[in-house]
């Protein structure tokens, strides 16, 4: 959790005698507070793709809620929906062909000339920049949905939430159940220490400036109207 303290700074200008009212302090106090957290959301959302293989589209989940005179308080949010694997980057190889999810969330499929005698089993992906892992269970559907799947379900009270099914559940019909594949969430993302530690350098570095700005400017106005 990152917390912009306000406290030190609303005494300090009694301390200093200037004739601000409360509610005046209180407007200088969200106006920095907004623009602070504005600062942390684009920090974070920057800082996050440097860490992860992640789409800008991924990351509107991260935003602010704003501060107000009567509250002085605001906060960074991320969305705790995690987010579908399919959005890094996923490549399987089969003997016949490579099927790709683009960004943009296509299919790309490519038909080899000759067949391979040794394809790779399962799907790669790449959740952390520069480190590609395969998930040997999942796989994707030429021409089908554009998604990952696997044979499995996600259960609740498990170590990796995903149960793999190793067998069919009945002999006849589709072979269920058959879910796809998720990872981490927004704010799961921005809780790697990398990217938190940043996004609070930034939002701490950046508030006492902005705060001296918006005190200047409403000390500016109150003297123009007085």
């Amino acid at each position: 959790m990152i917390y912009i303290k306000t406290d030190s700074a609303i005494e300090a200008l009694k301390n200093l005698g200037f004739s601000l009212s409360e509610k005046q302090i209180a407007v200088v106090c969200s106006r920095a507070i907004n623009r602070s957290l504005y600062q942390g959301r684009t920090k974070a959302r920057r800082q996050v793709k440097t860490v992860y293989n992640i789409s800008q589209k991924n990351l509107n989940g991260i935003d602010f809620k704003r501060a107000n005179p009567n509250t002085v308080t605001g906060k960074l949010f991320a969305s705790r929906k995690p987010i579908p694997i399919d959005a890094f980057s996923p490549k399987q190889e089969t003997s016949s062909q490579s099927i790709k999810i683009t960004k943009r969330g296509t299919q790309n499929i490519k038909e080899f000339s000759q067949a391979k005698k040794n394809p790779v089993i399962g799907v790669s992906v790449e959740i952390k920049k520069g480190q590609r892992e395969i998930i040997p269970y999942a796989f994707m559907i030429a021409g089908g949905a554009v998604r990952v799947f696997a044979r499995g379900e996600y259960k609740s009270g498990t170590q990796y939430g995903f149960v793999q099914r190793h067998e069919r559940v009945s002999n006849d019909g589709n072979d269920v159940p058959i879910k796809p594949l998720i990872t981490i969430s927004e704010f799961g993302s921005i809780l790697n220490p990398k990217v938190l530690s940043e996004i609070g350098k930034e939002v701490q570095e950046f508030y006492p400036n902005r705060f001296v700005h918006e005190l200047v400017y409403m000390i500016g106005s109150s003297s123009s109207q007085g």
